[in-house]
């Protein structure tokens, strides 16, 4: 095989060693990083799994899914994680790892990324506290925004639904795993009201496991649900991207607003289901604390999703973000 393009930095998630979770966001944006950082023009994913076709099993939701369910996450929420950078030149979902091999053989060390990856000793980078250290060192990990034709599609699903006022995107979770990350659908029901009464369009975006099922609940009288951005990732970063502000509980999709320059709200809870050095060891952020590179308008809770803590988050970054315009 000749040798690959010179220009192009190839970045492999394993998943023998990764999640098939919205975790991905964190890879792009590091592969993002390091690409810009070491001069290269695109970026090329390769998205491989374990030498049986197999995927990593870890965590909870690593042993809940079953194979086929993460076969259709991979396509569904993995890959397309990967345009949310536009130096994205290509995803290549691979499931038969001598194939990913045979590329891999014809790449310089320097065009491979994590740094230091090999198919036999394999690298992960998708911690927050890995990017949470490049920004120590000088780097600008705000590197994540969608693709311009996916604005244009939902720029189109605006005008036919009418919405013409500032969004406030509610991007809410209901799952089975890890139940106590989900959102007090009641309470975000009556913020969606708050909101339409106050002069904004509410956009909700439902969990992606109740879209699939059909299950969509109506959060607020008024409010459009844009279902579509829970199948695919590539308009709901769009969304994101146009929206005055998002809300949402604990990180999954929305993760991808810390990492852009959109402001944002998100509920970690008022409870710490790890210890405060474990967290610390995930995040490189205190309990509390906001992220390092964070805007007055971009905040992470850690309280409740209450009706009232929903409408002093909403406040609170909206504030920020006129003061700042103000005093620029």
């Amino acid at each position: 095989m000749s040798r690959s393009d010179a220009k192009t930095l190839y970045a492999f998630y394993d998943l023998k060693h990764s999640p098939i979770t919205f975790d991905a966001l964190l890879f792009v944006a590091m592969a993002e990083v390091f690409r810009k950082g070491l001069g290269f023009d695109n970026l090329q994913f390769i998205i491989t799994t374990a030498e049986d076709g197999g995927f990593r099993r870890r965590t909870e939701k690593d042993h809940v899914l079953s194979d086929e369910d993460k076969r259709w996450r991979v396509r569904h929420v993995t890959a397309p994680s990967c345009l949310a950078v536009e130096s994205c030149a290509g995803v290549w979902v691979c499931e038969d790892r001598a194939a990913a091999r045979r590329v891999f053989e014809t790449l310089e060390p320097r065009q491979v990324f994590p740094h230091g990856y090999t198919l036999d000793q394999p690298r992960y980078a998708f911690m927050i506290s890995q990017l949470v250290d490049l920004h120590a060192r000088g780097h600008d990990v705000q590197v994540l925004r969608s693709r311009p034709e996916a604005r244009n599609v939902v720029q189109g699903w605006m005008a036919t639904n009418k919405i013409s006022r500032p969004i406030v995107v509610l991007s809410t979770r209901t799952s089975t795993a890890h139940q106590w990350k989900n959102s007090d659908l009641m309470a975000w029901n009556n913020f969606a009201n708050y909101a339409d009464e106050i002069g904004y369009d509410v956009v909700t975006i439902p969990d992606t496991a109740l879209a699939l099922a059909g299950q969509i609940p109506r959060l607020g009288n008024r409010s459009k649900s844009f279902f579509q951005g829970a199948l695919d990732f590539d308009l709901r970063a769009a969304l994101y991207d146009m929206a005055a502000v998002t809300l949402s509980t604990h990180g999954g999709p929305a993760m991808f607003n810390p990492f852009s320059h959109n402001r944002f709200g998100m509920f970690q809870g008022e409870a710490l289901d790890l210890g405060p050095e474990e967290f610390y060891r995930l995040w490189r952020v205190k309990w509390g604390d906001q992220f390092p590179w964070a805007s007055a308008g971009q905040r992470v809770a850690y309280v409740a999703d209450t009706e009232d803590n929903i409408k002093a988050l909403f406040h609170e970054v909206m504030e920020a973000e006129i003061s700042e315009a103000q005093s620029g």
